[in-house]
């Protein structure tokens, strides 16, 4: 969804962002409607063409509460979306219900055992009887490495966001792929395990140096 603003012929961006709204909205992920809102509001913020995709997410939207059941669905998360055009207050309590933050909240204590050093590398990762896994990659990375790495890791995705919000007149798509990577490192701790966040991470990289090299060869040239 996110590279799909990179595509110049209109009718194939809004085909495909079509195909990706709908496929995202069949899962009824949280995480994913969040960064699809951040996506659209950041891109309808450079431009106002790009209203046409949230109208879109619009009918996606309807067409799947209008058209199918909780028997297709999990049925928590079908009744806390229906939840927003019917009984909402009472349907609507089992959003809140094993939440992320609850998941998290089993690993502070862990973390504040050994802040500097950690807990050790999958201690955070590993699913038992008492730990279901963090869900969460920067909480993962501080319990289990500990600070000095942990902020590494934030000063990494510090340079990526700041280049990218340089660069997002020119290639506005960069900022898009940060968004998903950024919120999706907050519901998982498959970072190391699962590649696409580290290969969205280093294509964006490879953009910023690019893009970074071409203003050092011109302000070289400027000054010859």
């Amino acid at each position: 969804m996110a590279i799909s603003y990179s595509i110049k012929n209109n009718i194939l961006r809004l085909t495909g962002q079509g195909i990706f709204t709908l496929a995202g909205m069949l899962t009824l992920s949280r995480t994913f409607i969040i960064i699809w809102v951040l996506i659209n509001f950041t891109a309808i913020f450079k431009s106002r063409k790009n209203l046409l995709v949230p109208l879109i997410g619009g009918v996606a939207f309807v067409i799947i509460i209008s058209f199918t059941d909780s028997r297709i669905f999990a049925p928590d998360r079908f009744k806390a979306l229906t939840a927003l055009f019917g009984e909402g207050q009472v349907k609507a309590k089992s959003i809140g219900n094993e939440g992320r933050s609850t998941t998290w909240a089993i690993y502070y204590d862990l973390i504040f055992k050994n802040p500097l050093t950690g807990q050790g590398y999958k201690s955070f990762q590993v699913m038992t009887t008492k730990l279901p896994g963090v869900h969460n990659t920067y909480l993962m990375i501080l319990g289990e490495s500990g600070l000095i790495p942990f902020l590494i890791f934030i000063g990494t995705y510090g340079y990526l966001f700041r280049y990218s919000i340089v660069y997002f007149k020119k290639e506005p798509y960069l900022l898009y792929i940060l968004i998903v990577v950024l919120l999706n490192l907050m519901a998982s701790h498959t970072f190391f395990a699962n590649y696409q966040s580290i290969a969205l991470s280093v294509f964006v990289y490879l953009r910023i140096r690019e893009f970074n090299n071409e203003k050092y060869i011109f302000s070289e040239s400027q000054l010859a």
